[in-house]
């Protein structure tokens, strides 16, 4: 077995002989093992990186502007909590997606989306959320939401 000293000197004599000439390279008074070596990072080295193909190309983002109508309402007459469940759910749940009063109980959402799938996830996650929060203040939910422009409702 050669040191690392001595391979890197065998391979420096190497590039100066063709690639595929295993009788020169024995004549270097190098090993089986690594004249094979050699020939296999030969060929690596000669093959070009191909590109991968991309599978689909990428879907561009588009917008829905969603109008919500929300009414926030107390479980009972003898809880409060319907502002601060208001407030809350303008707070965390409808400013990410750059919400706009309208008149009292709607707004106007800008959400992104790339497929249609996505866009009624969003939509369903965002409506679960609000009647999640409004419940944490003792208090339920009623609303509507529907895509400007089409027919679609949630």
């Amino acid at each position: 077995m050669r040191t690392p000293a001595a391979i890197l000197i065998c391979s420096a004599e190497v590039k100066f002989l063709q690639k595929d000439s295993a009788a020169s390279l024995k004549d270097l008074g190098l090993t089986a093992h690594e004249i094979g070596a050699y020939q296999t990072s030969a060929r690596s080295r000669d093959q070009q990186p191909t590109a991968l193909a991309p599978a689909e190309p990428p879907a561009t983002e588009r917008v829905a502007t969603v109008t919500l109508r929300l009414a926030v309402a107390n479980n009972s007459k003898f809880v409060r909590g319907r502002k601060r469940a208001t407030e809350n759910i303008e707070r965390y749940c409808l400013t990410f997606y750059g919400m706009k009063r309208l008149e009292t109980g709607h707004y106007e959402l800008s959400i992104p989306y790339r497929s249609d799938a996505e866009l009624d996830k969003t939509v369903q996650d965002l409506l679960t959320e609000i009647s999640q929060e409004a419940d944490m203040r003792n208090c339920f939910v009623e609303m509507d939401a529907w895509e400007e422009g089409t027919e679609r409702r949630w």
